[in-house]
């Protein structure tokens, strides 16, 4: 793979190594006199660029109080495990610069292995990777200043909150198309256990809604992060985030702990995971400092974001970064995963226009108005992109409009630690449109009309714009050159007469891609399904309201004895060129079985309401049941034919066939398919 994507790897065996260099016992200054030696003296080794450690490792060499394997040895300076040291070759040792990038895979099995190699794969492989929007997506979470009970001394020097604004500023201003979200511990209550289960959620259905990076900032240890438990490793199962695995990085204590024999810390499950997780992490494997954590934190991020064109992987950004400021705090950070993963090379970028409907060009927009969103992809010297339109596989652009960002108080019931200073935070600026529309010959054009939930006369508001294709790591970025501002109303649209909401449908999402044409389930219809995992479909005329982030403003889900209403307008995505209808895809893992009532609100942009409720039953995966048959398009038309499509709750780790027996209405068998699978095709034609 490797090969393939312009690399010239090379592998060594430990064992060789300590032959070689260690009179064939274990010893981690063996690798490190290895690796120098490749670096001086094998043709093209100046070029060395990364190095990865295949396997994981322990402290117990002789296995003295157990039995698990060390595949590839770890290097400890008294208390610190030290993974620099591999790629730190001065007299001084692991205090002075690692030369190269290094990462580590923390597999202990043959099927960890496999699933890490299968992840960067998807990842990196044009002809496996999903190149859409969510690669220029990050979540940003934040602890709050208590442990348990007890205030928080930490977050009187260096709060949490602020140095992840910090961060978060800095992709703002190096990456301005970035669609950023925050999950900042402040928002949410405590339960009667003193853990925050609303964030978990909020963090879990990030990760599942597909993220590049994820940045933590707070309390942690090798098994959880924050004292409420707001992720611990159990919590993976939960992800859902097949081809869509983001950086973690945790600045916190020990999330990264993966020398302890019997344990696997947070930040290698994550990495280990199969299909889900993330790709690599950077995180401490001992007791780091929140001040000095964002020190590094700002490094890595400024270096790693500093040159998008050319692309700059994140072991690049880590040893640049442990260069401008190594110490004993520093050197205790590393990644576990390929250091050699980018995200994106956007070396095109998309000039961006507002027109009202007359095609003007404007700056000043108005609630309720129709605008229209144009844009061309260019080259760096401004040349317009031939063939930008996938030259037979298509190329589309995700847009997003928002609100000015806004700052927040607490809303948790706790005490500052610094009274007299209450915590206040930066929120991103609330969506007001985000959809995808094709590229067509370099350009694109969507119409939309203008929510009334607008913060009107302030600076701030953001368009961006990011463009991929199918079927290759073409991609570009824009955002807007010149000032936006939110100012008055329509007066045509705010005279509008209509008095309906929108209309609410859902429908089960299935592991396959059904017929779009499948006709959705109406309220109240019964779905067994082995998790939540449902499509919410909303239409009307006069548009959809997604802006706002409060539990009555746009797009509102409950489900009765599991959460309370809250909002989803960060879930829903317009349908390609249609301001009047899109969907929000729902993944809830960890549900129990049995029935549930669903219900969901929706608004138009006029402000009229709309609710539907729905039953969902859940059936435990080792209940094999087949639910939600239909066939689409149903009447069909003589001579276009029709698919069957199914539902089965045991499809979770293998696929599942049915036989499909069609007959007249008199009782008549007129054709019957044998081992069927979903979509299955039929032409109308009697059984031969």
């Amino acid at each position: 793979h490797k090969k393939k994507m312009g690399y010239k790897p090379r592998i060594a065996v430990v064992d060789d190594i300590y032959t070689a260099f260690s009179g064939g016992t274990i010893d981690p200054s063996a690798l490190r006199n290895f690796i120098m030696y490749v670096k001086e003296n094998w043709a093209g080794g100046e070029y060395l660029s990364y190095v990865v450690l295949f396997g994981s490792g322990h402290y117990d060499y002789k296995n003295i109080i157990t039995n698990e394997p060390v595949y590839v040895p770890v290097y400890y300076d008294e208390y610190y495990t030290v993974e620099d040291y591999f790629v730190s070759f001065s007299s001084n040792g692991f205090l002075e610069d690692p030369q190269m990038a290094l990462g580590r895979f923390p597999c202990k099995s043959e099927a960890e292995a496999d699933a890490i190699v299968s992840k960067i794969i998807q990842t990196e492989d044009p002809s496996e990777a999903d190149f859409s929007d969510w690669r220029n997506r990050a979540l940003f979470v934040a602890d709050d200043d208590y442990q348990g009970y007890a205030q928080d001394n930490v977050s009187m020097v260096s709060p949490h909150h602020i140095s992840s604004d910090n961060v978060a500023a800095i992709f703002d201003y190096m990456w301005p198309s970035v669609q950023m979200n925050k999950v900042y511990l402040f928002d949410y209550k405590w339960n009667s256990a003193r853990e925050k289960p609303e964030a978990s959620r909020a963090i879990i259905n990030g990760i599942n809604n597909g993220v590049s990076y994820v940045d933590y900032f707070g309390h942690g240890s090798a098994l959880f992060w924050a004292d409420e438990r707001v992720l611990v490793i159990d919590d993976i199962q939960k992800m859902s985030n097949y081809k869509k695995y983001p950086l973690v990085s945790s600045f916190s204590c020990s999330v990264g702990e993966f020398d302890m024999p019997g344990i696997y810390c947070f930040s290698a499950a994550l990495v280990n995971a199969p299909n889900a997780g993330a790709i690599a992490t950077v995180s401490s494997s001992r007791q780091a400092f929140a001040s000095t954590n964002e020190a590094l934190a700002r490094s890595f991020y400024t270096v790693l974001l500093a040159d998008t064109a050319s692309g700059t992987s994140i072991g690049s950004a880590l040893a640049l970064a442990k260069i401008e400021g190594i110490s004993s705090n520093t050197i205790t950070y590393s990644i576990l995963g390929d250091p050699s993963i980018c995200f994106m090379r956007p070396k095109n970028r998309i000039n961006l226009q507002i027109t009202n409907e007359n095609d003007v060009a404007i700056d000043t927009l108005k609630a309720l108005q129709m605008i229209k969103i144009k844009g061309t992809i260019v080259d760096r010297k401004g040349n317009k992109v031939k063939g930008a339109d996938g030259a037979g596989t298509p190329s589309y652009v995700q847009i997003g409009l928002y609100n000015p960002q806004d700052t927040a108080s607490r809303k948790d019931g706790g005490v500052d630690v610094i009274k007299e200073k209450p915590a206040r935070y930066v929120m991103p600026g609330k969506p007001v449109y985000s959809g995808r529309v094709k590229v067509e010959n370099g350009q694109f054009s969507q119409t939309i009309l203008i929510s009334k939930n607008l913060s009107f006369d302030r600076e701030g508001v953001k368009l961006t714009a990011y463009c991929w294709n199918e079927k290759n790591n073409t991609v570009a970025l824009g955002t807007n050159k010149t000032p936006i501002i939110f100012h008055g109303t329509d007066p045509g649209k705010a005279s509008s007469l209509d008095s309906t909401g929108p209309q609410i449908s859902i429908k089960p999402l299935y592991d396959f891609a059904p017929d779009s044409n499948a006709k959705p389930f109406v309220t109240g219809r019964l779905l067994k399904l082995d998790s939540l995992k449902c499509v919410i479909d909303i239409f009307d005329e006069n548009g959809v309201d997604v802006v706002g982030s409060g539990p009555d403003e746009g797009l509102t889900l409950e489900i009765a004895g599991v959460f309370s209403k809250e909002n989803i307008n960060h879930k829903f995505q317009f349908k390609d060129g249609d301001y009047r209808s899109g969907n929000a895809i729902i993944k809830e893992a960890g549900l129990q079985p049995g029935i549930y009532k669903m219900s969901i609100t929706a608004r138009d942009l006029i402000g009229n309401v709309s609710s539907e409720t729905f039953t969902v039953e859940i059936i435990k995966t080792s209940d094999l049941q087949i639910a939600n048959v239909f066939n689409s398009p149903n009447p069909m038309k003589m001579g276009s034919g029709t698919r069957f499509y199914f539902y089965s709750t045991d499809t979770y780790d293998k696929s599942v066939t049915a036989t499909i027996k069609i007959y007249t209405l008199s009782g008549k068998p007129v054709k019957i398919f044998k081992s069927a699978v979903n979509g299955i095709f039929w032409d109308g034609r009697d059984q031969v």
